[in-house]
């Protein structure tokens, strides 16, 4: 993982997670910590990861139509602090419906930050993409991942492919961490191309695998970055 919950809004945000529900486990509210801890670090990161996150979220309908994903957030935490909570997977549904029923506060809404709204509104998002495509939440949430790494690449049409796949994404992972062998890493690029061909049969291997090894050089460009400690925004 890049990272841990660094700085204050990012120690705030864990918190936030924490209290959506009681279905949000440990490894959700990691993955959203990283993330959260990048776009605190690099402001530029937000417009584009809040487009791709709000695109994967309308393409399974989460989000209604023309409503923002920082919209959505507020929703999410304003339910919260009315006693509204994601307990239990299961209850999904009904989860969203009460969020929809919801009058929201225009007035607390202006006194958030973008930050935190974003981070809610993923996290609820990840909880969505798991049980739309069978996936732990945690693994959903790593897409939020490859958008940062490489979003030329994974866009959202391509990486709602890797969720309905379900088998790659574990491995994308593995292989950004370093912890594939060359044979697993050209395996993993083989998986990707068999994939890619169903909607783009011109696709070649080598164009892949160059993919990939653009999106870990960038991955390890983020965490080396974060480790040197690198400041970026100021979400306060």
């Amino acid at each position: 993982m890049i990272g841990n919950f660094i700085g204050s809004v990012a120690s705030m945000i864990a918190t936030v997670i924490g209290n959506i529900g009681s279905a949000i486990g440990t490894g959700l509210k990691a993955v959203i910590g990283t993330v959260t801890t990048i776009l605190e670090k690099f402001e530029t990161y937000v417009p584009k990861l809040g487009n791709f996150v709000g695109t994967l979220l309308n393409a399974i309908g989460v989000l209604q139509p023309n409503e923002k994903i920082q919209d959505f957030g507020e929703r999410v935490l304003q339910a919260q602090e009315r006693g509204i909570q994601l307990d239990d997977m299961e209850d999904f549904d009904a989860y969203m419906a009460q969020l929809r029923s919801f009058e929201l506060d225009p007035k607390i809404a202006t006194k958030r930050s973008e930050l935190v709204q974003m981070a809610a509104a993923m996290t609820v998002g990840a909880v969505a993409l798991a049980r739309r495509y069978d996936l732990a939440p945690e693994t959903a949430a790593h897409v939020y991942l490859l958008s940062l790494v490489n979003d030329r690449f994974f866009t959202p049409e391509r990486v709602l492919a890797l969720l309905a796949d379900r088998v790659i994404l574990p491995s994308l992972q593995d292989y950004l961490e370093g912890r594939l062998s060359p044979d697993q890493g050209l395996r993993l690029a083989q998986q990707l191309l068999e994939l890619e061909r169903q909607h783009h049969p011109a696709a070649e291997l080598a164009t892949l695998r160059a993919e990939l090894d653009a999106s870990r050089q960038a991955y390890d460009s983020l965490r080396a970055q974060l480790a040197n400690g690198a400041q970026g925004g100021s979400y306060a």
